[in-house]
């Protein structure tokens, strides 16, 4: 499944996909994404050596991602005179390689359209929201080749919440056939790393505000469900955001991120 530049972003948070979540100010319409804190930015991720550097603007929003050793590839985001994230861009060795446009409706994006440099279209994703503003589903329209054919595929993620508002397991399917579901526990009552990044949408997240303590994942292979479970252990800061985030899988093999924040 295709994942936008956010996404990308956030993988290298941690191994196991999907588990943070961006945040953006309630009382902010234009932003894509809720609970973002003023207190910092975060403005570096080291996960495993896989280092990522983050820029903003005068207003605070993300602007740059970069990578330690290879600075000619990295992100661009791009906003409206209202301050409403619109297009990201992605650039490969100093060249555009693709980008992502966004439309809003009544203040939350509602659709994202993907293009390769030149302009041809490369598939779209679009979203909804519960009540209370957080995405409960997205519908990922896509072309693949299987075996010479060209064939348009579906990909389509749901959320559940619990009584705390942050994600307790999110199912994701493919022209419905399930594929896996993640489900989320033992959530802390601190920041998300992403709660210092204003601007950022990553819509396959989910909107959680907190961390997860442990996260199953359980996968339909070929008729068979089969499922791993890893647990996460965190450092914080004085303003309540992780700054280390150990992951430790079933096998006992961990995996640390460590974050750099500029705060007030």
């Amino acid at each position: 499944m295709k994942l936008n530049f956010s996404s990308k972003l956030l993988s290298l948070f941690v191994a196991a996909a999907l588990m943070f979540t961006a945040c953006g100010d309630k009382d902010d319409d234009v932003n894509p994404v809720d609970n973002v804190s003023a207190a910092c930015k975060l403005t570096s991720i080291n996960s495993d050596g896989d280092v990522s550097n983050i820029e903003y603007n005068s207003k605070g929003y993300i602007t740059k991602v970069t990578y330690a050793g290879n600075t000619s590839d990295y992100y661009l985001f791009v906003y409206d005179n209202s301050d409403r994230l619109v297009k990201e861009e992605g650039y490969s060795g100093g060249k555009l390689d693709n980008y992502v446009q966004y439309t809003y409706t009544n203040g939350k994006v509602s659709k994202a359209e993907w293009f390769l440099a030149d302009g041809t279209a490369d598939g779209y994703a679009e979203f909804k929201y519960d009540g209370s503003n957080r995405l409960i589903e997205l519908s990922e329209i896509v072309e693949e080749d299987f075996d010479g054919e060209i064939e348009e595929v579906v990909y389509k993620q749901t959320f559940t919440y619990n009584a705390q508002g942050n994600v307790a397991s999110s199912a994701i399917s493919a022209d419905g056939f399930a594929l896996f579901t993640l489900t989320y526990e033992n959530y802390d009552n601190k920041n998300t790393p992403m709660a210092a990044v204003k601007g950022l949408f990553d819509p396959w997240s989910g909107s959680s505000k907190n961390n997860p303590g442990k996260i199953t994942q359980s996968f339909n292979m070929e008729g068979m469900e089969m499922t791993s479970t890893s647990t996460y252990a965190y450092i914080y800061n004085d303003k309540d955001f992780p700054t280390k985030s150990t992951e430790t899988d079933e096998d006992q093999e961990t995996t640390v991120t460590n974050y750099a924040y500029q705060c007030n």
